[in-house]
């Protein structure tokens, strides 16, 4: 007995044919975007874990569960927003339990994530794959709006990372470095670890991709450490300090404390007398904790960042204040990638309708905590191909924040 598998397209992709001479709208208009509708559903999954949380505790112990809350708090002022600017709305927030089980069962069985133009999260990676691939099949943008993983997805063009990934992170750390330095006056520094090994190559190609070159004098020097414990004695920087030139040491290592500290020091000890020395480092370098910071301030350390506050404008401000009178709390950095994203895609939604992800490059914009600048990501290896496929869009912005008078600020937005 033969037997035949339906697929149900939903509606929002396809238009039924209804009336002959009725004009229905296309799904893909002339300007870009794709069909208008009169109201737009979006599917919020999230862990809060509610399950593991007790009803007597007077405060969130779990940090994945503050993380969406704080997270959830700053959507539902953006909302508010939205509402006000003419959006309609309809809002289903789930609890994925960063369960992979259960989102499995949530997709495959709920009408409201199934029929939603719009999904926002999840968070862990397991449920981000299984959203993402659900995403794709069913036509549905989807915005993920935390892991800066390269991997979580393949051709999809409905994807949305927010998180630049780490190669968006070197990327911009020795382009920034290019734009102030010659090439012979900037050092990448790297411990012979494999995943800063793989951020050196990623510089080096990202140099080739801007200057076009390749040629060794040209090139950036590269300095490998030799894998060690504490306190790297092994590290010699004399011979790149003493002709006395300006330098830009890139230093993309962030898990070991202790070998920047060390560095740094030796830096200090290696340095010529007036020798202007630019140090680059990774963002979590912000949140060191043994490093005396004066090195900070006496190399001028530089550090790429996802996200600056400044607290001195005015939207800032308000932001905080309707937070404070809605919650009665201070609202963390999470509230405002909560709030920006919910925002600056509820605004492209209502402008291009269906498929406002096509719109994204020429759309970027400044939020509170970021500028969002979004690019297709296509596997380098379609170079020459036409309509080479999308792999993903990602947030390819990096805020550079500079230590000084003892404090980060950025750079340029």
């Amino acid at each position: 007995m033969d037997t035949i598998r339906w697929t149900t397209i939903p509606e929002t992709r396809i238009p039924p044919i209804t009336t002959v001479g009725i004009d229905v709208p296309s799904p893909l208009e002339p300007n870009g975007g794709g069909q208008q509708l009169n109201s737009y559903q979006i599917a919020v999954m999230l862990p809060f874990l509610t399950n593991r949380l007790n009803s007597d505790d007077t405060e969130i112990n779990n940090s994945v569960s503050r993380w969406s809350v704080n997270f959830y708090a700053g959507m539902k002022i953006a909302l508010d927003e939205l509402e006000r600017e003419g959006l309609s709305l309809e809002v289903t927030v789930m609890d994925t339990e960063a369960n992979p089980a259960l989102m499995d069962r949530m997709l495959a069985n709920r009408a409201d994530i199934r029929n939603a133009q719009l999904i926002i999260g999840p968070y862990r990676r397991d449920n981000i794959r299984l959203a993402a691939n659900f995403a794709k099949e069913e036509g549905i943008v989807m915005v993920s709006p935390y892991s800066a993983s390269d991997n979580l997805t393949q051709d999809n063009d409905h994807f949305i990372q927010v998180s630049p990934t780490l190669k968006t992170h070197c990327e911009s750390l020795i382009n920034h470095a290019l734009n102030e330095f010659a090439p012979e006056d900037i050092i990448l520094v790297t411990r012979d670890v494999d995943i800063e090994k793989q951020c050196l190559d990623m510089m080096q190609d990202a140099y080739y991709t801007k200057v076009g070159t390749r040629i060794p004098d040209t090139m950036p020097t590269a300095y490998i450490v030799p894998h060690q414990k504490a306190p790297y004695e092994e590290l010699d920087l004399l011979p790149f300090t003493e002709a006395g030139r300006d330098l830009a040491f890139v230093v993309p290592s962030w898990a070991d404390e202790t070998f920047v500290y060390s560095f740094l020091r030796e830096l200090d000890v290696a340095r010529q007398p007036d020798q202007r020395i630019v140090v680059y480092g990774m963002p979590q370098w912000v949140n060191f904790q043994l490093i005396d910071y004066d090195y900070y301030e006496r190399f001028h350390v530089r550090v790429s960042s996802t996200m600056f506050l400044d607290g001195n404008t005015a939207e800032v401000e308000n932001f905080k204040r309707t937070y404070y009178e809605r919650y009665g709390a201070i609202p963390d950095d999470v509230a405002f990638v909560g709030h920006d994203i919910t925002l600056y895609f509820g605004r492209l939604m209502a402008e291009f309708g269906l498929n406002f992800q096509t719109m994204l490059e020429n759309n970027a914009a400044d939020m509170l905590h970021t500028t969002f600048s979004f690019e297709p990501v296509v596997d380098p290896g379609t170079t020459g191909m036409e309509n080479r496929p999308i792999q993903r869009y990602e947030n390819k912005h990096i805020n550079i924040l500079e230590f000084r008078n003892f404090q980060f600020s950025r750079l340029d937005r």
